[in-house]
């Protein structure tokens, strides 16, 4: 995959408390972040204007003083955590108590507190193949994933290399070998008439589409892929529903 990513967190982390979901505004994380921080606590910035107005306190000064403020308070955290109050203020945490805490401290200013929603949204944090995104409903309104699919460099590369290096002979072969693979390709898939959706684009230019598909069809979709592009780079994006 394109897009993997690396994950340190030594330990898997827990759901967000039912008391959480109740009391503040929660969203599904769509990630752990930097791979290492399974929540973000994300404070309201007109709030913490609002509050700087009010003490008649310069915002940037207000800001650098709830920066070092919090890094002294979160001192007495168990786990790794990390701080930016730089604009978009935001605490990405590891730990669950720490983030109980920081949420007893600090909760009248929140705005918005993202983590893993329940144990199938967290096994997807740990699919490290696929991004994740927050959304009200699927792509076109029905759609779990997104696949984006083009020619990788050593498709490319070794294209080039059986022209001998010849430019003009090799941008036509090109075309035609990459392009009758992604053809091949959309044949097989209409075949088993999935309800899937395919864009192309010019293939007269490009060697790449975008593909739209359903959670249950995604075993079958990819195993097509693997074994008839497998030169080919992907992006696979799965909804999370808010």
């Amino acid at each position: 995959m394109y897009q993997t990513r690396v994950m340190t967190l030594p330990t898997r982390p827990s759901v967000l408390k039912d008391s959480i979901k109740s009391s503040f505004k929660t969203r599904a994380s769509d990630s752990i972040y930097y791979g290492r921080f399974p929540y973000k606590v994300k404070f309201d910035s007109q709030k913490l204007r609002t509050i700087a107005s009010e003490d008649d306190t310069p915002f940037r000064r207000f800001e650098n003083d709830l920066r070092w403020e919090f890094r002294d308070f979160a001192c007495s955290f168990r786990k790794e955590h990390k701080v930016f109050f730089n604009g978009n203020h935001r605490v990405y945490l590891s730990d669950q108590d720490d983030l109980d805490w920081t949420l007893s401290m600090y909760g009248d200013w929140v705005d918005v507190v993202q983590g893993p929603l329940h144990e199938e949204h967290l096994n997807m944090l740990y699919d490290l193949d696929c991004k994740l995104v927050s959304k009200t409903k699927g792509w076109y309104g029905k759609y779990d994933y997104r696949m984006e699919i083009w020619a990788s460099y050593t498709a490319i590369r070794n294209l080039w290399l059986s022209t001998g290096g010849n430019i003009q002979h090799y941008r036509k072969q090109e075309n035609r070998e990459l392009q009758h693979d992604l053809v091949n390709f959309v044949e097989q898939i209409e075949a088993q008439d999935y309800d899937a959706r395919i864009n192309f684009t010019n293939l007269e230019y490009y060697t790449n589409l975008t593909m739209f598909f359903y959670e249950a069809d995604k075993t079958d979709i990819m195993t097509f892929r693997n074994l008839m592009l497998n030169d080919f780079r992907i992006n696979l994006t799965r909804a999370i529903y808010e």
